[in-house]
């Protein structure tokens, strides 16, 4: 009786790339039938990982600090859908209107090479289980400046005129695009437009 007055939204952030016509005013249709307005299922997700991330936080520190917020977004998406997105974390508190600069819409395929950029990567491959542990490790340590020196002597070489492949294979999207290192220290440059689609 209880999961009767819940709503069930299954992929729902693929909505905001198959319409054509995206406005603040659609609505999405949970698994039981029952519809919302789709700001609003954004906005309550957002609204979750928010809270999650400040509880993490002040977990490791008492210091009071500023966040800059960064959502990632599939590479196919249209500009109609990354606004929608920053209009939903707008309802979920991330940023205000009258601070937009605090809120980044990056894309996926780009995050995601900017990450490994900074991962510590040994010379032989680690298994999933190891990965996943050293993911989660990661975010719970308080690194400090030391700690990146050392990591930058093992990261791999992204070297400038480094050309590779990301393949985004996501919860909805597999986006494909091509990336090279314009500069030592860290400017992408994307070589051809992201191509993928929903799967």
């Amino acid at each position: 009786v209880e999961s009767i007055k819940w709503m069930y939204f299954d992929k729902f952030k693929m909505e905001l790339h198959s319409r054509r016509c995206l406005t603040k005013e659609i609505e999405l249709e949970a698994a039981n039938g029952k519809r919302m307005p789709a700001s609003h299922v954004f906005a309550h997700s957002l609204e979750y990982f928010k809270n999650c991330a400040l509880k993490e936080l002040h977990s490791l520190t008492d210091t009071p600090f500023e966040i800059q917020w960064v959502i990632t977004v599939p590479a196919i998406w249209r500009h109609s859908a990354k606004q929608f997105m920053r209009h939903a974390a707008v309802q979920a508190g991330l940023v205000s209107t009258t601070n937009p600069k605090q809120l980044i819409i990056a894309l996926e395929p780009e995050a995601a090479s900017i990450y490994c950029r900074q991962l510590q990567i040994q010379q032989d491959p680690t298994s999933v289980t190891d990965f996943q542990k050293a993911s989660r490790r990661s975010l719970r340590m308080r690194r400090t400046r030391s700690d990146f020196q050392r990591q930058k002597h093992s990261a791999p070489e992204f070297n400038k005129g480094m050309r590779y492949v990301v393949v985004d294979c996501g919860g909805g999207t597999v986006d494909l695009t091509v990336h090279e290192v314009e500069a030592e220290k860290g400017r992408l440059r994307e070589l051809y437009k992201a191509t993928g689609g929903s799967w």
